[in-house]
């Protein structure tokens, strides 16, 4: 169990060891990066020491067209759609 930072090709990531399982996470590339990662992983660390339980299960990616109806409904409501514009993206989304 624990939480490492290395910097691979450039790249700052975060590995966390927790229940047999192993997360990666890219942090990003820089000093900014490297700042981000180690308070990233103070805080993870701290969250396993007072014994919370991580998920580091992914939870399932939703399908296409889960991810598009969602993004059409935000896109809609954000009223610069012409109701032919809407119209057309709903056809191409049941087709």
């Amino acid at each position: 169990m624990g939480v490492k930072i290395r910097q691979r090709n450039g790249a700052w990531w975060l590995f966390i060891d927790h229940k047999g399982k192993r997360k990666a996470k890219c942090v990003g590339t820089g000093r900014e990066a490297q700042r981000a990662a180690k308070a990233a992983a103070e805080k993870i660390q701290a969250r396993l020491a007072l014994g919370e339980d991580l998920l580091l299960d992914d939870a399932p990616a939703p399908t296409f067209e889960e991810a598009a109806r969602r993004w059409f409904a935000a896109y809609a409501q954000l009223g610069q759609l012409r109701v032919s514009t809407q119209a057309l993206y709903l056809s191409a989304l049941e087709r």
